[in-house]
């Protein structure tokens, strides 16, 4: 659980002729990390003086999962279908929300990173060590990195500053 952003619970909205469409919620993952790499442009004058300018951030996301089964395989797989099948495309964009309960209004545009996708089998109806790479298909101007609006109560009702009594009170 992070303190900024609370528990990670992620959730793909795919969208289809530019209408959200389909819902994915993940809830096997293992691990969650997310990066926003730093875009600049450079450039480095006759003296030697380098001059920057921050253009942005690219959103990135990994979601691990150290055993996969058949039914999460299947949330994924609706992901890796971007081809046209029998005239119908896969998808337009897909919105990842990666605290869907916590933060329920954050989200990135996200695709596929470019990176191999690699499957090991575990046993007959799982896979392990499978790893998701998301990348922002935009850049992005901020980093969410703000105080918390609440901590460990799981839901977006209840905020820190809204407590007026003393612990002793609330037990």
């Amino acid at each position: 659980m992070s303190i900024i952003n609370g528990v990670p619970q992620p959730k793909f909205v795919i969208h289809r002729a530019g209408y959200a469409d389909e819902t994915v919620t993940l809830d096997q993952h293992s691990d969650y990390r997310a990066r926003f790499t730093p875009d600049f442009n450079s450039l480095e004058d006759q003296e030697g003086t380098l001059h920057r300018k921050l253009l942005g951030f690219r959103f990135r996301a990994e979601l691990y999962f150290e055993i996969v089964d058949a039914t999460e395989l299947t949330k994924l797989a609706r992901l890796m279908h971007q081809v046209v099948v029998n005239g119908v495309a896969g998808y337009d964009t897909v919105d990842f929300y990666p605290h869907r309960v916590e933060k329920p209004y954050y989200k990135e545009d996200v695709t596929i990173d470019d990176d191999d996708i690699e499957i090991q089998y575990m046993r007959l109806l799982a896979n392990k060590d499978f790893t998701l790479k998301l990348i922002g298909r935009k850049r992005v101007d901020w980093v969410p990195l703000a105080l918390a609006d609440f901590v460990m109560w799981g839901t977006v009702s209840m905020r820190i500053q809204d407590i007026t009594q003393t612990f002793s009170e609330l037990t």
